[in-house]
């Protein structure tokens, strides 16, 4: 006899409840979206700077390379070239 109640029930859902459902589903969808946003702008930002970086260090090791030495503005001043500056 429990098998013929089952026949006229029917399974789903009211509007209701999938209306319910989309507007939880959107309101924790509306949270998360400035999160991952400020994350991938902070990754882009990062791969910027390696890329500054990497392209600063190649012209100082380029100069190093070509010159033999340390550029004089990244070197420290010696004890001599301090009494000049003053």
């Amino acid at each position: 006899m429990g098998l013929l109640n089952m026949k006229n029930k029917s399974f789903g859902f009211t509007l209701s409840e999938v209306m319910i459902a989309l507007t939880l589903i959107g309101a924790v969808a509306a949270m998360t979206i400035p999160t991952v946003g400020a994350s991938v702008q902070q990754r882009a930002r990062l791969a910027e700077f390696r890329t500054a970086y990497s392209k600063a260090e190649l012209a100082l090791r380029s100069i190093i390379f070509d010159e033999g030495r340390v550029p004089q503005c990244f070197t420290v001043p010696t004890a001599a070239q301090k009494l000049c500056m003053v």
